[in-house]
C-alpha cells in the first residue's frame, strides 16, 4: 500500500476510504465504515497500516469494536474475552449498551489498547 494514495473521508453517515494509484485516474472508494456514525476527523499511520477515526460519540467505541470483532470474528473473540457469543453480539451493536468491564474484556481480546488524552477545554484549567 505504500505507492497507494488514499484519501480518508469522514461524513454524518460514516468514514469513507478512497484509494488510487499515484496516477489517480481510478478509484476505488471503501466504506461505509461506522455506519450512521459522525465522523469528525480520520488519521492513517502507514508505519502500522492503521487507520484512526475521531467522533463525539461515546457509543462509537462499541460499535467500532463490534465492527472489529466480526471482521476477526466474534465467536473466537467472545471466547477470548470470557464472553457469551450472543450477548457480546447485543452489547457491540448500535442499540447496545455495553459495561465497561466488558469493553476493557473485547479489547484485550483484539490485541488492542484504549488511550485516553486530557479535552482541550480540560487541559487548559
Amino acid at each position: 500500500m505504500s505507492n497507494q494514495v488514499l484519501v480518508l473521508v469522514g461524513t454524518k453517515k460514516g468514514a469513507f476510504i478512497m484509494e488510487s494509484s499515484p496516477a489517480r485516474a481510478r478509484w476505488k472508494v471503501r466504506g461505509p465504515y461506522l455506519e450512521g456514525q459522525n465522523i469528525m476527523h480520520m488519521a492513517y499511520d502507514p508505519r502500522t497500516s492503521t487507520t484512526f477515526a475521531a467522533v463525539g460519540d461515546p457509543g462509537l467505541v462499541a460499535a467500532a469494536l463490534g465492527d472489529i470483532a466480526r471482521a476477526k470474528g466474534m465467536a473466537q473473540i467472545a471466547r477470548q474475552a470470557g464472553l457469551g457469543r450472543e450477548s457480546l453480539y447485543k452489547a457491540l451493536s448500535p442499540e447496545g449498551n455495553p459495561e465497561f468491564t466488558t469493553v476493557l474484556k473485547v479489547v484485550r481480546a483484539l490485541g488492542l489498547r484504549l488511550h485516553a488524552v486530557p479535552a482541550k477545554d480540560t487541559a487548559e484549567r
